[in-house]
């Protein structure tokens, strides 16, 4: 175990990943499953790989993760895991970074998928799991009937991977409006990130948690630069650019608490918050660099919640609407490259609200329907916020407008025979839908009829 450094810097620091992907299972090339391929080699097999090598330290409280309901579904597919490890026996590793060590943890310690991992290492706990929306959407450009399915939906797909309902909340984009803080509070969730500068500009410090006015919800802020920092960092170290980022990163961290005590009078507490992401390789020799880096200089980690549990919490505070984008808004997925894709996901919410209401009206959901569900299957798939995301890359706008239309002509289909009452073509449109992304078998579409309590 590293030794203890005999001066603590006061407050706590926590880092935060999240890892997401859009629903890719089953569709090839560089644009499909590959990328999920990559997900899991460059980055969660490594990270994980660390976190256990830490953990064997008796390491405690490295990280909050959260690796979205979309991504985990895809990595606790048994089919998509053979595939991985198919690609790692080819005699050149399928082009996967170490690929005899992927191989080998993807035969052993990944056998059984993601969940189990993630889930022994919070029982051991070197990591706090964080809970989110079930299909990445923009949570605040939703209809409030769709966001509460999609949240509580999310937050139960959770439950039934890693044994628990997770306390804190990663919402997609750090996007945040105010009419969510009675949606969150209702959900359970106690925790979630925000960008600082929307704490700042409802005029709280970005050195401690903050009470939704009028809520219980904590939002903890996250300090954009050192995020981005601890992004670069890792990403320079998968590329073997070796350790000698740690340690200006380290200051970093130091210099930050130090003024978080200054200014507070008290211990603080510092958020770095970053994205798992294709352009944000998690290695794990660097992260060990930068957690025995960290720990040397007497620097405490902690997790979202035992940061939370420890007091670091301020007064309440009435954010704005907000995320973690350059311009701190939602331009990226409304504004001009992404606005007819916006306004295409509200109709489709529109319609689906529309269906679970007249059904209900009509008394026929006294039992699970495999059409309604499937209906809101396509729905979870097609509101991720990706695909307006693409459409204002140069490089991926063809792929993302390409497939959100594939999404929203195979919703809107399905949606027209269910209005028809052709339960026999409703039924065999969703089955073939299902079939061609299995995604959460277990989605039951009652549990969005408004006005109305969810079924047992």
């Amino acid at each position: 175990m590293t030794a203890a450094p005999h001066d603590r810097v006061p407050g706590a620091f926590a880092l935060v990943a999240a890892a997401h992907l859009p629903w890719l299972a089953g569709r090839p090339g560089a644009t499909g499953e590959d990328r999920v391929h990559e997900m899991l080699a460059r980055r969660l097999v490594p990270l994980v790989d660390a976190l256990d090598r830490l953990a064997g330290e008796g390491v405690r409280d490295v990280l909050t993760l959260a690796v979205s309901p979309l991504l985990a579904a895809q990595l606790d597919d048994p089919e998509l895991l053979a595939r991985s490890r198919t690609r790692a026996a080819l005699p050149d590793g399928g082009g996967l970074p170490s690929a005899p060590r992927v191989g080998e943890l993807l035969d052993t310690r990944w056998r059984g998928g993601v969940s189990p991992v993630l889930r022994s290492l919070a029982d051991r706990g070197v990591v706090e799991l964080l809970g989110g929306p079930l299909g990445h959407p923009l949570l605040p450009r939703l209809l409030p009937e769709v966001a509460r399915f999609e949240l509580e939906a999310g937050l139960t797909d959770s439950v039934l991977r890693y044994g628990a309902r997770p306390r804190g909340c990663w919402l997609p984009e750090c996007a945040w409006a105010p009419w969510l803080a009675d949606l969150v509070e209702s959900a359970g969730v106690g925790h979630l990130v925000v960008d600082a500068a929307l704490v700042e500009s409802a005029g709280g410090h970005p050195y401690a948690a903050w009470r939704l006015a009028g809520h219980g919800t904590l939002a903890v802020p996250r300090d954009r630069r050192l995020s981005d920092l601890v992004s670069g960092g890792l990403a320079a170290a998968t590329q073997d650019a070796g350790p000698g980022w740690v340690g200006p990163l380290v200051e970093a961290v130091v210099a930050a608490l130090t003024a978080a005590a200054d200014a507070l009078g008290e211990p603080g507490l510092v958020v770095a918050a970053y994205d798992l992401g294709a352009d944000v390789p998690g290695g794990s020799g660097g992260l060990e660099d930068l957690v025995r880096g960290l720990r040397a200089a007497g620097v405490t980690l902690t997790t979202l919640g035992h940061a939370v549990d420890g007091g670091h919490v301020a007064d309440e505070l009435d954010l704005g609407e907000g995320s973690w984008a350059a311009d701190g808004g939602f331009a990226t997925w409304t504004g001009a490259a992404a606005g007819d894709l916006a306004r295409e996901g509200w109709w489709v919410q529109r319609r689906f609200v529309d269906i679970l209401g007249r059904e209900r009206d009509r008394a026929t959901l006294t039992a699970r329907r495999p059409d309604l569900d499937q209906l809101a299957r396509t729905m979870t798939l097609l509101l991720s916020s990706d695909w307006a995301a693409m459409a204002g890359s140069a490089g991926s706008a063809q792929e993302g407008r390409a497939r959100e239309g594939e999404l929203r002509r195979a919703f809107h289909g399905l949606a027209q025979l269910v209005e028809d009452g052709r339960a026999f073509d409703a039924a065999a449109e969703a089955g073939r839908q299902r079939e061609a992304e299995p995604a959460f078998p277990k989605l039951d579409a009652r549990r969005a009829v408004p006005d109305r309590p969810a079924p047992a």
